[in-house]
């Protein structure tokens, strides 16, 4: 038994938490599209210490949509057009519930499948592609867009360092390093 709830809890509380999520996108379009709290406002709700036993799932439950939904900006809601769209599905739901619960190095595997075939799907040549004999192709899925562009900026410092180091071999990465900037937009929103 994994600590803090027997298998039988599991499958009642598992039940009832897919129930919750398919009410919640079924009745979303009901919701305010964004919240109508202050900043802060859950610190005055929440204990400032944390507790000392578990809650019961009611009573979480009971907190989460007293508490967490009022503060939430629905994404999925059909007037929000806001930013851009979440990779939100039920099969992804399940997904990512699946996965959490069962991390294993078949994951890892399955990843650079899924990525050869959203690359033949975009019609990427075969050298981009994973799984091409003699390919450079590879890449990861990220969680969000926000790690999807740090990932970038990632490999584009990378790539500009291998350059300068080309041009200036004696140079100390910590000092390329330093001569590098990052421009974005005043306007630019990370939600990681």
């Amino acid at each position: 038994m994994l600590s803090g709830m027997s298998r039988d809890q599991f499958r009642k509380y598992g039940k009832e938490a897919v129930d919750y999520i398919a009410d919640y996108y079924e009745n979303i379009s009901k919701r305010p599209v964004t919240p109508a709290v202050e900043p802060g406002y859950l610190r005055k709700k929440i204990p400032h210490e944390a507790p000392q036993k578990g809650e019961p799932w009611e009573k979480i439950m009971e907190d989460f949509d007293k508490w967490i939904m009022p503060g939430m900006t629905h994404w999925q809601h059909p007037q929000f057009h806001a930013y851009f769209p979440l990779g939100s599905s039920f099969p992804s739901l399940l997904a990512s519930f699946i996965g959490d619960g069962a991390s294993c190095p078949a994951f890892t595997e399955l990843e650079p499948i899924m990525l050869h075939w959203f690359g033949k799907m975009m019609g990427l040549p075969k050298e981009f592609l994973p799984l091409t004999e003699g390919g450079n192709g590879g890449g990861v899925i990220q969680a969000s867009a926000s790690d999807c562009t740090f990932v970038c900026l990632l490999a584009a410092r990378h790539q500009k360092i291998e350059a300068l180091k080309k041009e200036s071999p004696y140079s100390e990465r910590g000092l390329l390093l330093s001569k590098l900037r990052a421009y974005i937009s005043k306007k630019y929103y990370s939600k990681g």
